[in-house]
């Protein structure tokens, strides 16, 4: 039976249809029966390419697997095939089947060759307008290393979905409304507001810190004070944190002693900072003129180093969306309150609360939730002093993203799961029920360096840029031992491209939700399940192409018959369904794995099949396999973000 329409930008789907066709037509005429056939991927490469389990008919019919698997692989071993070339049963229940590599070497080839950097990238049927928000640090410190993994899964997922034709927004939601930004832009107005003589986003968390530090000590003080006279017994808990705190300033007016004995000053001077802070924060909210001039200028500050950081890594965004415009100065959340309070899960106890588990028991989507044995907590809307919560406003600002999209993808950590169960909750309740199915958590877990607890409250915090300047020195390093014939200039700039790289594979080649232990041996190996490790397959796959001068386009792929050759063929026919599956499945460390398994098969073949040295019709053979490889291992890492040099 042979598949006359061939699908050219899924090579190995033409051998599953034809799999799929041919057992689909065998069981139904033997046993009167259809089942879904699926064809999957035997566990170990001596077990075959393709495999189809046996146990759903045993079970239908009431005979034994193995049974299933005689009577139907002598019915396969009459049909002539196209793409297989041997088919044979396993007692465990299975039947696997080798693809014909010639015929399949060929599809893929031309494929590849046809579509070059289109290949793997094919268009979904039901294209979506997709919004991806992803990053969305506080304005009041530098990036630092867990916003890196949000950053690089989000703009991950980006080109992820963009390669499969989707169209794809990148948003930062600018948290500009709140008690932390109005103490950045105090202490920023006490200085004068002063225009910094080092990285602004660095110059504005300085600020935060030492206002935060200064009002913390003084808080404590004042609570010391207050425990002497009640002679209570939890002094010294409150002195021991002084300590602490006092330590941290040390540390601060280390850093800038100006700036940190004009702080205090200012706020020694000021008779109540606390109020003033809280001022700022409802004048903002006001939209008093000035607040906002302030508030916008601090924020501003931030946003610009964000964005050079960022640019650093090759990320950048469509679109950043102020908080207070969309939540609080369009009168977004009053309407969402009133009609919130139309249902019967509201009430007031001070602050306005609605009872999100009780909800979600009475609409019954507790399932969908995945929280089907969890008391949901309560969320609260509206404060006791009147002010709203972040829960809330996110409630309007997903409202607000939804008018633009039809999926809404929010890359956030596993720490804020259950706000985002509530925020869910909510929209259930104001009769967006389609939009809360199509808001999606990506959370992800921490990024630990086992030195401590970062803290952008205490200062304590590992930049972005010192990631990445750290990760550039320790290229360049590697680069200058193995490279002595390149440029100083050469060297730079590809110690940037590796070290980008090294730092972009490492957050995205490990599930989101499991934590990463970051540690430079395991960021910059270059030997194994790193970026440098398959940017430097790539460059080798290009010096091979450089160095032979040319070759047959059309070279016979039957002469590729050594096994490790053959396993390339099938691993280049699979790249395709490895991005349908990473995309469908949100899982973007699939292609990392991907691209990391095919630099391995690749150095294995260089090792074991010289290329530049075999005969003519061999040499050409190989080279036209060299250089399929080297159009899939770059469009993998174009996805992940990852240039891929030509000389390493």
């Amino acid at each position: 039976m042979i598949i006359m329409d061939y699908i050219l930008e899924i090579p190995l789907k033409n051998v599953k249809e034809e799999c799929r066709s041919i057992l689909n037509h065998i069981i139904k005429s033997r046993y009167n029966i259809e089942v879904e056939i699926k064809i999957t991927k035997p566990p170990k490469v001596e077990m075959g390419d393709l495999s189809f389990e046996c146990f759903s008919i045993a079970k239908l019919l009431s005979i034994t697997p193995l049974e299933v698997v005689n009577e139907v692989v002598n019915s396969l071993k009459e049909v002539k095939f196209n793409f297989i070339s041997e088919v044979y049963g396993i007692s465990t229940g299975y039947i696997n089947f080798k693809v014909n590599y010639t015929k399949l070497g060929e599809l893929t080839f031309n494929a590849i060759e046809k579509l070059n950097e289109q290949y793997g990238f094919v268009k979904s049927e039901n294209v979506r307008r997709i919004i991806i928000e992803h990053t969305s640090a506080n304005p009041i410190r530098p990036l630092h290393i867990g916003n890196a993994r949000n950053a690089i899964i989000g703009d991950t997922l980006y080109r992820l979905l963009k390669s499969r034709g989707h169209n794809v927004m990148r948003h930062f939601y600018i948290d500009d409304v709140g008690l932390q930004v109005a103490m950045a832009a105090y202490g920023y107005d006490k200085l004068g507001r002063p225009k910094p003589n080092e990285k602004t986003d660095e110059f504005i968390g300085l600020i935060y810190a030492t206002v935060n530090c200064i009002l913390e000590i003084k808080k404590l003080k004042e609570e010391i004070k207050k425990l002497k006279e009640t002679n209570s017994n939890n002094i010294k808990l409150i002195l021991d944190k002084l300590d602490e705190w006092i330590n941290i300033a040390a540390n601060l007016n280390k850093r800038n002693h100006k700036l940190f004995n004009k702080l205090l000053d200012c706020i020694e001077r000021d008779s109540d900072p606390f109020l003033t802070i809280n001022n700022i924060v409802k004048l903002y909210e006001e939209r008093n003129e000035e607040t906002v001039r302030l508030i916008r200028e601090v924020c501003e500050l931030s946003l610009n180093g964000f964005r050079k950081s960022l640019k650093r890594i090759n990320i950048e965004f469509d679109s950043w969306d102020w908080e207070s415009e969309i939540t609080i100065w369009s009168g977004m959340i009053n309407s969402i309150i009133e009609a919130l309070k139309s249902t019967q899960y509201v009430y007031n106890n001070g602050a306005l609360v609605l009872d999100t588990d009780r909800a979600a028991e009475a609409l019954n989507i507790k399932s969908e939730l995945k929280k089907m044995h969890i008391k949901i907590p309560p969320l609260t809307l509206i404060r006791s002093d009147g002010t709203t919560l972040y829960v809330t406003r996110d409630i309007a600002y997903s409202l607000w993203k939804f008018n633009k999209a039809d999926m809404v993808i929010n890359v956030i950590g596993v720490e804020q799961t259950i706000p985002q169960i509530q925020l869910k909750i909510a929209l259930y309740l104001l009769g967006k029920k389609k939009e809360a199915e199509n808001l999606i958590h990506y959370g992800h877990e921490m990024v630990q360096l086992g030195n401590g607890k970062m803290s952008s409250r205490k200062g304590k915090y590992i930049t972005l840029d010192q990631i990445i300047d750290e990760a550039i020195i320790r290229s360049y390093n590697e680069i200058d031992k193995r490279s002595r014939l390149m440029t100083e200039i050469e060297k730079r700039k590809l110690a940037e491209k590796i070290g980008v790289g090294a730092i972009r594979y490492a957050f995205i080649s490990i599930s989101a939700n499991k934590p990463i232990i970051f540690t430079w041996d395991r960021v910059l190996d270059f030997n194994r399940n790193s970026a440098p490790f398959i940017q430097y397959a790539y460059a080798r796959a290009h010096s091979i192409i450089s160095k032979s001068g040319g070759y047959e386009r059309n070279a016979p792929v039957e002469l590729l018959k050594e096994d490790i050759e053959q396993r390339l063929i099938v691993k280049l026919a699979e790249f395709p369904e490895v991005v349908i599956d990473a995309t469908d499945n949100l899982r973007p460390e699939i292609i990392a794995n991907y691209c990391n398994d095919l630099a391995e098969s690749f150095n294995t073949f260089y090792d074991k099949c010289p290329v530049l040295t075999a005969d003519s019709k061999l040499r050409n053979a190989r080279l036209r396999l060299v250089n399929c490889i080297k159009i899939v291992l770059r469009n993998g890492l174009n996805i992940l973000g990852i240039e891929a040099p030509e000389v390493m």
